[in-house]
């Protein structure tokens, strides 16, 4: 065999068996990092998508709430004339269909009011209320809208139709079930969200008011003039972080002016 036909044929000659197999290994490599990565930004993609979804909805429900209340007390007995042929108000006025009594009943997770939220003429008694069936949470913040009936505003019937899920404070009135990464219990890693209240009242002097309702004492619930409204919310369990493992919390506060006078 010639010379030249010797160096032609070892040029010719392909990878050996160690070295395709030295490749392959590096590719399987390559290719499983950037699959752990992929899966990784889906995963991350999925848990902020679900965490825009709650804290979207947990935005338009307070957003519904701070509506509501700037419509307190709307319309009023003084926008009736009745020396000008009108029909007489009932006695006392808060008791009349056409009139808005305001505030009703303020408690921490539980507050009812009297206004014309929708602009229809029609006035509308609106409560929120803190529901947990289970005696713990997470809870649900329920919404009821009816038309007002003629009698004391204390005796109207709500009718629930719309809702919050998930909402896990109360003010400590109800502990947090389930347990986080590592067996924590979700009472203790939330715990400091747990603790406050869903609502809250001020005076003209930004003093805190009690709470009340207008059958008990109609001066101390006709002081108030703004709520504080906190609603905090645990995200799904596709939410978590991808890192400790823990649930999201969305936490959102706004407070509204009232006119309850």
């Amino acid at each position: 065999m010639s010379q030249r036909t010797i160096q032609r044929t070892r040029a010719e000659r392909g990878f050996s068996l160690i070295e395709l197999l030295t490749v392959i290994a590096i590719l399987t490599l390559v290719m499983g990092v950037v699959f752990k990565q992929i899966v990784t930004v889906q995963q991350r993609y999925r848990g902020e998508e679900a965490k825009l979804d709650i804290a979207q909805e947990s935005r338009e429900f307070l957003d519904q709430i701070v509506r509501d209340l700037h419509q307190v007390g709307y319309p009023t007995a003084r926008m009736y004339s009745v020396g000008a042929g009108g029909a007489a108000l009932a006695s006392p006025p808060v008791n009349d269909t056409r009139v808005a009594a305001g505030l009703v009943r303020f408690a921490y997770n539980d507050l009812q009011f009297e206004g014309d939220v929708d602009g229809d003429g029609v006035v509308d008694v609106v409560r929120y209320t803190l529901s947990a069936p289970g005696g713990t949470c997470p809870c649900t913040i329920q919404r009821s809208q009816v038309a007002k009936l003629a009698g004391a505003p204390m005796s109207q019937t709500p009718s629930y139709s719309t809702e919050l899920q998930n909402v896990i404070n109360s003010g400590g009135s109800y502990t947090i079930t389930g347990t986080g990464p590592g067996g924590a219990s979700n009472n203790t890693l939330y715990g400091g969200l747990a603790s406050q209240y869903i609502f809250l009242a001020f005076n003209a002097n930004g003093d805190a008011v009690l709470p009340t309702d207008i059958g008990t004492n109609p001066n101390l619930i006709g002081s108030i003039r703004s709520i504080q409204i906190t609603v905090n919310v645990l995200a799904k369990q596709s939410a978590s972080d991808l890192q400790t493992g823990r649930r999201s919390a969305i936490s959102l506060t706004a407070t509204a002016q009232v006119s309850n006078h």
